[in-house]
């Protein structure tokens, strides 16, 4: 489980979108601990508006990428380079 949030941080983290490991692991540590600081209601909310950015930030950077390598000499899948810098830049 630790590795796909990792995973999942340095991919967000080229969406520009800094999630602090710090905060996260005390809030699955005040869940563990029952000392939750966010209602059941507060964390669906939050995840929603989270996924929604992620949704909106990646359709812009693959349209950015579409237009980047189809308007030259390039003609690319920019998921394919998208791919390429998640595997090889963490």
């Amino acid at each position: 489980m630790a590795k796909y949030i990792e995973d999942q941080i340095a991919e967000q983290k080229l969406l520009h979108m800094t999630l602090d490991k710090d905060i996260l692991l005390a809030g699955m540590m005040d869940a563990f601990n029952h000392q939750q600081k966010m209602s059941d209601n507060e964390v669906r909310d939050t995840l929603s508006v989270f996924d929604e950015q992620v949704k909106v930030l990646t359709a812009a950077e693959n349209r950015a990428l579409a237009n980047h390598f189809n308007s030259g000499f390039y003609n690319v899948n920019p998921f394919a380079v998208r791919a390429f810098f998640i595997d090889n830049c963490n």
